[in-house]
């Protein structure tokens, strides 16, 4: 299964990664998107190149007031009762300073999670292929019962403090 920006579900997930990058912005972090970012400082990457770099330093790059890399932040959404989480995340996407955003949109909950803890858990799951490529599968319940996570709440522009707990 190739990765496609016409698919509803990468539309759902880029509408959100955006809705994240927003509120931080808003919230007055130093934020960056990843493609952007890495894209700036190199005018001959390409998609592919961007897009590998994406899969390892997440969506989203937050900076300190020396503009090096703090946080690192992956944001994906799960629509319904069930999901799929690819297995290269575990690999690719792994560090004390990495983290996922999730939205589970039937509930309209909002999740941080450390990349360590999510990973590590996610490895225990039943493991599926779709078209050749290697996933996850896991239920909403597991993320609303994952102990190492924090709820977001964007109305009360909570992520600054969250953030600078971390």
């Amino acid at each position: 299964m190739l990765y496609s920006a016409k698919t509803d579900r990468a539309k759902r997930g880029k509408q959100f990664q955006e809705e994240v990058f927003n509120f931080m912005v808003e919230s007055k972090l130093n934020v960056k998107s990843t493609w952007d970012y890495y894209k700036n400082k190199n005018l001959e990457y390409t998609n592919v190149d961007l897009a590998k770099i994406e899969q390892k330093e997440g969506d989203i790059l937050l900076f300190d007031n020396n503009e090096n890399v703090t946080l690192h932040f992956e944001v994906f959404t799960l629509l319904d009762e069930k999901g799929i989480f690819p297995v290269f995340k575990t690999t690719k996407y792994y560090g004390d300073n990495k983290y996922y955003i999730v939205k589970l949109l039937s509930t309209n909950e909002i999740y941080l999670m450390p990349s360590r803890s999510w990973n590590g858990y996610a490895k225990k799951l039943k493991k599926i292929n779709i078209h050749g490529k290697d996933f996850y599968s896991y239920k909403i319940s597991y993320i609303q019962n994952f102990r190492n996570k924090i709820k977001i709440d964007f109305t009360n522009n909570d992520i600054k403090k969250i953030v600078s707990s971390l």
